[in-house]
């Protein structure tokens, strides 16, 4: 499959050390988030074929809730 490729690529440039330690900071947080968002989908069952027929007024205001309790717990 095509994300072994991918995987195996960002192994490649992180033993080489190419990247730099900011970016690098940057995409295990980005990293993490995905992880985080991914277990979330799975544990909802969420479709996201569902999700995009609700429009964006509702996905919005999710949004907007979910940054508010990260902003107050944090």
């Amino acid at each position: 499959p095509l994300f072994v490729i991918g995987f195996c690529f960002c192994v490649g440039l992180n033993s080489l050390q190419i990247v730099p330690a900011d970016i690098k900071d940057l995409l295990i947080q980005l990293s993490s988030w995905c992880l985080v968002t991914a277990i979330a989908a799975l544990g909802i069952k969420t479709s996201l074929k569902d999700m995009l027929t609700i429009g964006y007024q509702p996905m919005l205001l999710i949004t907007l809730e979910t940054l508010f309790i990260a902003a107050w717990v944090l």
